[in-house]
C-alpha cells in the first residue's frame, strides 16, 4: 500500500486489540508513547476510555473542549483553581443546588443586571441579614410600589 505522504500507512480490515501487561519501564509505564509534533486522532463513531485509577493531564498551553453537550459527574466533589472564570449561559436557565453557597469578594464589588424579569429570594426557614459597614445603601423604585410586610414580630429602623 502507498504511504500517501506518510512514512508508514497501515490499514486494518477488522478489530485489533493490544494488551500491555505488567511489563513496566523505568518510568513505571507499561506503554509509553512520545510524539514530537502534532498527534491527530480521528474517530468516526465514539471514543470510549475506561480508567481504573487516576487520569492526569499536563498542558503547557490551552486546553480546549468543544462539544454539543458536556456532562460531568463528579460524585466525590469538584475542585476548580483558576485565575479567572467566565461563564456564559445563553438561552437557558442556570440552576444551582447546594447545602450552602459561599461567596467572598475580596476587592471590587458585585454587579447584577437583570434586563427583563425580576429577582426573587425565598427563605423558607432562617433569616436574611444585610450589613453595610461603611458607605451607604440606596434603594430606587423607579415605577410601581415598595412594600414591606412583617407577618409576626416587629420592624425597627434607627437613624
Amino acid at each position: 500500500m502507498l504511504a500517501e505522504g506518510n512514512s508508514l500507512t497501515i490499514v486494518h480490515q477488522g478489530a485489533i486489540k493490544n494488551i500491555h501487561k505488567n511489563l513496566l519501564n523505568n518510568d513505571g509505564a507499561s506503554l509509553s508513547e512520545e510524539v514530537r509534533g502534532v498527534k491527530e486522532i480521528a474517530v468516526v463513531g465514539a471514543l470510549q476510555e475506561t480508567i481504573e485509577g487516576t487520569r492526569t493531564s499536563t498542558v503547557s498551553g490551552q486546553c480546549k473542549f468543544q462539544a454539543d453537550n458536556i456532562t460531568m459527574n463528579a460524585f466525590g466533589g469538584h475542585t476548580l483553581n483558576a485565575g479567572e472564570e467566565n461563564v456564559l449561559i445563553s438561552g437557558k436557565s442556570q440552576y444551582n443546588y447546594a447545602l450552602a453557597v459561599l461567596e467572598n469578594i475580596v476587592a471590587g464589588g458585585k454587579v447584577s443586571a437583570i434586563l427583563a424579569g425580576g429577582l426573587i429570594q425565598n427563605i423558607a426557614a432562617g433569616a436574611s441579614v444585610e450589613n453595610v459597614l461603611g458607605g451607604a445603601k440606596t434603594i430606587n423604585v423607579a415605577a410601581g410600589a415598595y412594600s414591606v410586610v412583617v407577618g409576626a414580630g416587629a420592624i425597627n429602623m434607627t437613624t
